[in-house]
């Protein structure tokens, strides 16, 4: 559970680490989830480059097979010129660590594509919420739900070993929204994945939970799209988010 205020600098947001809590609870309550591990502006070990590399790493490295992992990031997201031609826009997608102070500090999709690519083992399922910036494509996988329901093949990547999940906030053009509903402060996006098994249980297809999300946030003033892509392909009319 990474969650990211930038407490008293003039990037802070307020609802990352009140979305790591919320989350916390409904894997706890609704999936079973037991294990966690937190990174925050708040925890003794920080939410930096390496702290955040480091637990990712280490969550997978420690999995076997049957095992179901969750990751969550709450925080700034950035973009940049993509440099090795696997982007079918030509951008790379980024995530901010606490510790950022420019692009070279940042954590690059690729990065988080190679951690994946090296440690994922068969057989385990990994599903991953990103509620920033940016964040459509930034895991790098290979298949990707547009808002048409149309799956995009991206030829440059290959299979994940295991399987993947990632819901982002937004598509890589857009901007996720930090903001105060229900008095409290919180991702939009977070918010709308929660209230969304709240309202429809934990047998919902993925396709029915992304676009019932997209809905809340349309219906709440919200112009950000979340996107739903995948290491493998998938049916997604019967694929549930069940662990």
């Amino acid at each position: 559970m990474v969650g990211i205020n930038y407490k008293n600098t003039p990037n802070e947001l307020y609802g990352c680490i009140n979305d790591t809590k919320n989350i916390q609870n409904i894997l706890q309550t609704k999936y079973g989830f037991k294990h966690f591990v937190f990174l925050t502006d708040d925890t003794n070990n920080k939410p930096t480059k390496q702290n955040i590399l480091f637990s990712l790493t280490k969550l997978l490295v420690n999995s076997i097979s049957g095992d179901s992992l969750f990751f969550l990031y709450s925080g700034h997201g950035t973009c940049t010129t993509d440099l090795n031609n696997d982007e079918l826009d030509g951008q790379d997608e980024l995530i901010v660590p606490i510790n950022a102070t420019n692009i070279n500090t940042c954590i690059i999709d690729d990065e988080l594509n190679q951690i994946i690519k090296n440690n994922l083992k068969p057989g385990v399922k990994l599903f991953a919420l990103f509620d920033s910036c940016f964040s459509g494509t930034i895991l790098d996988l290979k298949y990707n739900l547009d808002k048409l329901d149309n799956v995009i093949i991206n030829p440059n990547i290959i299979d994940t070993l295991g399987q993947v999940f990632m819901i982002s906030g937004c598509t890589d053009k857009q901007t996720s929204a930090d903001t105060f509903i229900n008095n409290q402060n919180t991702g939009a996006m977070t918010f709308s994945f929660i209230q969304t098994i709240e309202q429809y249980g934990i047998s919902i297809t993925l396709k029915q939970l992304v676009e019932n999300m997209r809905t809340l946030l349309t219906d709440n003033g919200f112009e950000q799209i979340p996107q739903l892509s995948s290491g493998k392909s998938f049916d997604i009319n019967t694929q549930t988010i069940l662990f």
